[in-house]
């Protein structure tokens, strides 16, 4: 009798036990704009399953990677009939405009546009931008970062038109050059924060030269068809909350770019960068390295430059050109005000770069072209990742400023 009580007792306790490991429901609190069937099919924890906190853990990163949030947060309760596990989300602004405005002494740009990071309520980013940089472009892709938790796809549409100097033996000139371009592109991620990609594009490029200088081609006006293929790795851990970031960000891209016609202007070309993010309290600190490496040949067509608006900030318009580089950058950001309107922050950056000349023996050009200076950064709470920057440098390397404002940070 002693032993069939015993035994009875025993049943009861493991029914119970395993009924409070079952998920009886999953709440999602908070969500305007992001269908509920879109988390639900893409969360590991499923109702009427055993509780794992393991995955738990694992949706609420995935969710926040999403990086479509200000905040979400998860709490477990118990009761008679099981688990409820409650997931609290909190919207941003997924409507924004996008703007951008740099400027030396000789050259002005200005960028113009706007984006829906949500536009269905699946994470699906649409966007499209005007761009005047010597000339008039534009842009418009549909992006789907997150199809699902594994994969992801993008298609882009886009006219890029500027005056480009080519460089040759013995000079340079000044052509206008015109690009239209096709790309499309899907990602898959492994485990979460890994990520492999592919991406072709096909374009047609026309140039036209602008100044006298004598080249020696057959004519003034040329096109050419060329495609690009892609092939890249991500690893991606970065975790979002409010200004503040946390993780790594490191990418290897491998791409080839072949001319129809024009074999000596097709190139092979190999990247890879690291970006590290550290924040906490007040103090937010980011560094971005960047090292690339081409086919060495002598080319009017080399793919690396250094330039004012995507290097290092203030030291010009394109003034130097490579088939291998070495950037780096750092930048330290301190919160200096936090309110329900808005985030602000000082910061002070070092921008750093150095070129391979094409043709070159050595791998890296003794020059090295930097700049230092100030900043400020302003972050409307209404809208998510929106962030308006004014920089300030002093290219020490060139001895002359120059001033950034725009939408989103440096890097």
């Amino acid at each position: 009798m002693k032993y069939l009580i015993t035994f009875i007792w025993i049943f009861i306790c493991s029914s119970f036990l395993s009924q409070t490991d079952v998920i009886q429901s999953i709440n999602l609190s908070g969500l305007s704009r992001t269908k509920e069937v879109y988390i639900r099919k893409n969360l590991l924890c499923e109702e009427g399953t055993d509780f794992d906190r393991t995955k738990l853990e694992k949706d609420l990163l995935w969710l926040r990677r999403l990086d479509r949030f200000f905040e979400v947060d998860t709490s477990v309760v118990k009761d008679s009939d099981g688990l409820v596990i409650n997931f609290q989300f909190r919207e941003a602004e997924y409507r924004y405009p996008m703007l951008g405005l740099d400027f030396f002494s000789d050259v002005f740009k200005v960028y113009v546009g706007g984006k829906d990071l949500n536009s269905n309520g699946t994470m699906t980013e649409v966007g499209a931008h005007y761009l005047f940089y010597d000339r008039h472009s534009f842009a418009a892709y549909v992006k789907k970062p997150f199809i699902n938790r594994k994969y992801g796809a993008k298609i882009r549409l886009s006219k890029y038109s500027t005056n480009e100097p080519l460089y040759f033996l013995d000079t340079s000139s000044v052509f206008e050059f015109d690009n239209y371009a096709l790309t499309l592109g899907a990602h898959r991620w492994v485990k979460d924060v890994h990520q492999i990609s592919a991406e072709v594009s096909g374009f047609k490029e026309f140039y036209r030269q602008k100044d006298m200088v004598e080249l020696g081609l057959p004519g003034r006006e040329f096109d050419f068809w060329k495609y690009q293929i892609r092939l890249g790795y991500q690893f991606n851990n970065l975790a979002y909350f409010f200004e503040q970031i946390n993780g790594t960000l490191f990418k290897i891209n491998l791409e080839t770019v072949q001319t129809k016609g024009f074999p000596e202007a097709s190139f092979f070309k190999g990247d890879a960068e690291l970006r590290k993010f550290w924040s906490k309290k007040f103090l937010s600190i980011a560094y971005r390295g960047q090292f690339g490496i081409s086919t060495n040949n002598f080319s009017p067509f080399t793919p690396y430059v250094v330039d004012g608006f995507v290097s290092v900030r203030g030291i010009g318009n394109r003034i130097d050109r490579g088939t291998a580089q070495v950037m780096q950058a750092l930048e330290c950001r301190f919160r200096v005000l936090r309110n329900d309107l808005l985030i602000a922050q000082l910061a002070g950056f070092l921008d750093g770069q150095q070129l391979r000349l094409p043709g070159s023996t050595e791998l890296l050009n003794s020059k090295i072209y930097y700049s230092t200076g100030i900043g400020v950064r302003i972050l409307p709470q209404r809208w998510y990742k929106t962030t308006l920057r004014l920089d300030y440098a002093i290219t020490t390397s060139e001895n002359r400023p120059g001033v950034s404002f725009g939408l989103g940070h440096f890097f």
